[in-house]
């Protein structure tokens, strides 16, 4: 018998295993309250296209939480929370239910009066439309580069 170690399966594995690393352009944004403390965080590449069709299906799902009369409150913030988080995670590609919803629950509501998951929206927007303007601009000056001479 042999004193050799057997190395389980993974092990073996990873051995014949590559990694084929692309960088997207993801950024990291965290998320942070007023005393600069932590809150969370989600990754985003500014030059996903498909955000804004995703936006603007979150936005409508938020435009229609609507407590019903009637309705049971307590029942409806559990669902609206849960359904809030399923929401932003298909927005940003990520579950958001630890980025974003770990210490603050969607539905909560702030110093401002402004409940915490549409504040996250709100930002998230500004992101958006931030980043994208850069991206177009960038894209003009490139092009603008290249063409210039025909412009003459």
């Amino acid at each position: 018998m042999s004193n050799k170690l057997v190395k389980p399966n993974s092990q073996i594995a990873n051995r014949n295993e590559e990694e084929l690393i692309i960088n997207t352009g993801t950024k990291k944004y965290v998320i942070k309250d007023e005393h600069r403390r932590p809150m969370g965080e989600f990754f985003w590449n500014p030059s996903d296209t498909g955000i804004l069709s995703r936006y603007n299906d979150v936005v409508t799902f938020f435009n229609n939480l609507d407590l019903k009369e009637g309705e049971d409150a307590e029942k409806f913030i559990v669902d609206a929370d849960k359904g809030i988080v399923e929401k932003m995670s298909y927005l940003l590609n990520e579950d958001t239910s630890t980025s974003l919803f770990s210490k603050v629950a969607p539905l909560s509501m702030l110093a401002n009066g402004n409940v915490y998951a549409f504040e996250v929206l709100e930002q998230i927007a500004s992101l958006v439309e931030k980043e994208s303007k850069i991206r177009v601009n960038r894209a003009n000056t490139r092009v603008n580069k290249y063409t210039r001479k025909y412009h003459n």
